[in-house]
């Protein structure tokens, strides 16, 4: 865990792109020091791994479809094990270290006689022809700039950090039946983002020179009992991390 937080630590001090943190993320050697920890967090599993991947860099919750199709979104089971196929070569064996062959893209559904070949979620099929990498192919088409979701779900992410709020709230639950809440300035935060290269602190930067995030706490209108109308500024409570270190700084 401390080698994660040390790769990520120098990644955001170099500047570098969210989506350049994003695809060495979904790269990486499984089991590697640095971003490869993330695989053993995930217990070398391809279906966890494609839960955590599409919740936090997609703001999709497709882990829902893990057993049957959504309940309440369009995803279906067939989906969902073929984004988990792009994993399909980071396994953990029973008793045995982390598995990582970067040629498989196939995974049979639990359950059922069926064998699904990696496919994204707009239906698409990866270019593996050649010998390319599944997660390679995966990382690509999730950060590209015509993604409907990558640039939107960090924004937004980023924003609720910011307003204790979400534009589209909760933050990893992207679906027609929960649009956002302010669409047009989404749009338009995504596509500034895209344009800066993906640079966080700029996005944090506009964010905190915005009037709503300037604006008092105090209420003064009934109508700034909506949170999501980001009409006053949210109260919010200290994270465990702030608390820790006040108390340090009090000692």
């Amino acid at each position: 865990a401390a080698g994660f937080e040390q790769w990520l630590r120098r990644r955001i001090a170099e500047d570098a792109g969210y989506d350049r943190i994003a695809r060495e993320l979904l790269t990486a050697p499984a089991g590697s020091q640095g971003p490869g920890f993330y695989f053993v967090a995930k217990g070398g599993k391809p279906e966890n791994v494609a839960a955590g991947a599409s919740r936090v860099f997609l703001g999709v919750r497709i882990e829902c479809a893990q057993c049957h199709n959504h309940p309440f979104a369009k995803w279906k089971r067939e989906q969902f094990w073929q984004l988990a196929a792009f994993f399909a070569g980071v396994d953990r064996p029973a008793n045995g270290p982390i598995g990582d062959d970067t040629r498989l893209s196939s995974l049979k559904i639990p359950g059922l006689e069926k064998v699904v070949q990696a496919r994204f979620l707009d239906e698409t099929l990866p270019n593996l022809n050649g010998g390319g990498k599944p997660r390679e192919a995966l990382a690509n088409w999730m950060t590209a700039s015509d993604n409907a979701y990558f640039a939107k779900a960090a924004v937004n992410r980023i924003w609720a950090h910011f307003f204790g709020t979400g534009i589209v709230d909760p933050i990893d639950d992207f679906d027609e039946s929960n649009p956002p809440s302010h669409p047009q300035l989404l749009d338009t935060l995504a596509a500034d983002f895209i344009q800066q290269k993906c640079d966080v602190k700029f996005l944090i930067r506009s964010i905190c020179a915005s009037r709503p995030y300037q604006l008092s706490s105090v209420q003064t209108d009934p109508r700034q009992n909506d949170r999501r109308f980001f009409a006053r500024a949210a109260v919010k409570g200290l994270t465990a991390t702030e608390l820790s270190a006040d108390r340090k700084s009090t000692v």
